[in-house]
């Protein structure tokens, strides 16, 4: 069981902010969110260490439409992952985009583009996975809606932009390791190629992800004492198995040649 954490005109260039966290870019929007009203109107995250509801907000109709929400932590561990909701106003489609700066270089670069919607939409939940390599600090996490979009800064007719906290935890706390031992933990083959044995010593009910070291999901799935899983189609490198129960939390690093 995860412990609470208690944290308490169109202008095509692009604008630097000092925001708490760094110096970010932010985009450029040509109409308010009230004259053309395509906005954010709720984050919610649920899941992780530390969650946030940021719901009913309209628009923000100062410094092109953005804002940065300081005082909304989400916190989650490396390797892990939580559940987030971003919805629109109502009767508006459009299409979101979600970045977090794992780097904590002050750029929301490619590799950090957590989602981009296929078509126009009003709302996506996403499941977001922490990378095994992330900064273990306070990073932002942006999100924001726009007609079109190729990256987390470019000027928009429309849109609105919304900066979050993110507090990365350290992956392996003492407790998940001693629970690895009591729970009998077996992976293999490991390196693993074809088929992969999972099983414990116990008939809990685990819900089980498997990510990449980019934290990307790539298998998600249920397993009671024991799974067998073909991973012929995973591509070669290293792997995070994170069987979770409702008083466990069980991680192993596997790989696949």
């Amino acid at each position: 069981m995860k412990k609470l954490l208690l944290i308490f005109p169109l202008l095509f260039f692009t604008v630097f902010q000092l925001n708490g966290q760094g110096v970010f870019c932010h985009p450029t929007i040509a109409a308010d969110c009230v004259t053309q009203p395509n906005y954010i109107d709720s984050v919610v995250t649920s899941g992780a260490v530390q969650n946030f509801s940021n719901a009913g907000t309209n628009c923000n109709t100062q410094d092109n439409n953005y804002a940065f929400y300081k005082n909304f932590l989400v916190a989650e561990y490396r390797l892990d992952s939580f559940d987030l909701r971003v919805a629109l106003n109502k009767n508006t489609i459009s299409k979101i985009g979600v970045w977090v700066d794992w780097n904590k270089d002050s750029i929301f670069s490619v590799s950090e583009n957590i989602y981009t919607s296929a078509s126009y939409e009003t709302g996506v939940t996403i499941r977001v996975g922490v990378p095994a390599t992330a900064n273990l600090d306070t990073l932002i996490m942006r999100v924001r809606t726009a007609p079109a979009f190729t990256g987390s800064c470019d000027a928009s007719s429309t849109g609105e932009t919304e900066d979050y906290r993110f507090l990365v935890l350290n992956d392996m706390p003492g407790s998940i390791k001693e629970s690895i031992v009591k729970a009998g933990l077996s992976v293999f083959p490991n390196p693993a190629r074809g088929k992969l044995t999972i099983s414990v010593n116990n008939s809990k009910d685990y819900l089980l992800h498997i990510t990449d070291v980019s934290g990307r999901l790539v298998f998600d799935g249920n397993m009671n004492n024991n799974i067998e899983i073909d991973v012929s189609d995973f591509k070669p490198g290293n792997y995070f198995i994170r069987l979770k129960s409702e008083d466990d939390v069980l991680i192993e690093k596997i790989i696949i040649n």
